[in-house]
């Protein structure tokens, strides 16, 4: 049997955007062995789990060979479960939850399209994630005072990161700059001084200095989006290593980013936030399916 990706399912991924890079993992665990993973304590079973994979199996869009499903493409179910669990965290906060009325609507078609043998509740969850992706691409952008809440608690909570980043010899270089720093040091001045353009600033492809989490990955690399994320706003990164040296890196003031910020969250505000979800909310995960990665939102 050929595995497909979950048509369904999937849905919710293409609107997350998760990236496939990245090192720094989380070690939280979820608090029992019969949940699968938690998402800011509200968790789903391993029952559940287990449920949705024989539906997918039906669907033939899993291959189990002799009942078992390979690990890699539970782990990648699980990320994707999380990121619908991420997804209706954002409909609560700032879009409209699925109704059951539109359930029933959407429930009708797609019990038409799937095979005997699909439990309810996994009808149920697909109808939930495929709803649950639309409704979150129609969420609006929040206010500029919402944001600016949102980015002097946790940066990376607007699924957008804009940074100054300074690139040093060594790692005592590294420490002598982030103590600088915090003694009150001019982050830009003491970037200029180690060499970087403009301060330090980092933009995207189309100059944008405020760039999403995923854009961010793939210019600096998993290493530094998890750095970033676990930075406060205002404060130096710890030092981290790459292939170009030992590096430092600070989260811009709100001042200096809201145009920009403001711009590049409105061109997609629901994959937005949840990104944010994704990188800053306490997810767990039981061990059997692997662990939650926050630099790269998933599980591995």
């Amino acid at each position: 049997m050929t595995r497909r990706t979950p048509r369904l399912i999937t849905s919710l991924a293409a609107v997350a955007a998760v990236s496939l890079s990245g090192l720094l993992a989380s070690c939280g665990a979820v608090q029992s062995s019969s949940e699968a993973f938690s998402v800011n304590g509200e968790s789903y079973s391993r029952e559940d789990v287990s449920g949705l994979l024989d539906g997918l199996v039906l669907l033939q869009q899993l291959n189990a060979p002799n009942g078992v499903a390979p690990a890699t493409d539970v782990a990648e179910i699980i990320s994707v479960m999380i990121q619908y669990r991420a997804g209706a965290a954002v409909l609560d906060d700032w879009g409209t939850p699925v109704t059951d009325a539109e359930r029933a609507q959407a429930a009708g078609p797609l019990t038409t399209q799937l095979p005997p043998g699909i439990s309810e509740d996994v009808k149920d969850l697909l109808v939930d994630l495929n709803l649950t992706g639309k409704a979150v691409d129609a969420v609006k952008t929040p206010s500029a005072a919402e944001v600016e809440t949102m980015y002097s608690a946790a940066p990376a909570s607007t699924g957008h990161l804009c940074i100054r980043l300074a690139t040093l010899k060594s790692a005592g270089a590294a420490r002598d700059m982030i103590d600088a720093v915090n003694g009150g040091g001019d982050f830009a001045a003491l970037a200029t001084k180690s060499g970087a353009e403009d301060g330090g600033i980092v933009t995207g492809g189309n100059g944008s200095p405020c760039l999403t989490l995923d854009a961010m990955r793939a210019r600096l690399g998993g290493t530094a989006v998890g750095a970033l994320i676990s930075s406060p706003s205002g404060r130096p990164t710890e030092a981290f290593e790459d292939e170009d040296g030992w590096h430092v890196a600070v989260h811009r003031p709100w001042d200096e980013v809201k145009s920009d910020l403001m711009t590049s969250l409105s061109a997609a505000p629901g994959r937005s936030l949840i990104s944010g979800v994704l990188a800053t909310a306490d997810i767990r995960v039981n061990s059997v399916y692997g662990t939650w990665n926050t630099a790269t939102s998933r599980v591995e």
